[in-house]
């Protein structure tokens, strides 16, 4: 995940996309890590997501990929109005995220 940090070449349009790539992930990550914790309130969930000062984690990002990413492809469901919880693919994502996090830190 270094590399990610300091591209070897900062002319190469592919560091800085997996550097995005990674911010998502972190992002992504941790909502479903928020979600986990049990049937949670999409509001609680941006709050405390843009509060972890992650600085590509901003009110907008956070709805993107709650919305257009974890929720579109299954990774959290929708109990009732403005409440989700995180799915078993969800989990196993999220349990991949960890194993991979754990590799590098």
């Amino acid at each position: 995940l270094n590399n990610f940090l300091e591209p070897t070449n900062p002319n190469k349009c592919l560091d800085v996309k997996q550097h995005e790539d990674n911010e998502r992930d972190v992002l992504r990550k941790t909502i479903l890590e928020l979600v986990k914790k049990g049937h949670v309130h999409y509001t609680d969930i941006e709050k405390k997501a843009v509060a972890t000062c992650l600085r590509y984690a901003t009110s907008n990002t956070v709805r993107k990929q709650f919305y257009h990413y974890l929720l579109v492809n299954g990774y959290v469901e929708r109990v009732s109005r403005g409440i989700y919880k995180i799915t078993s693919k969800g989990e196993k994502l999220l349990e991949i995220w960890i194993r991979v996090s754990a590799l590098y830190y």
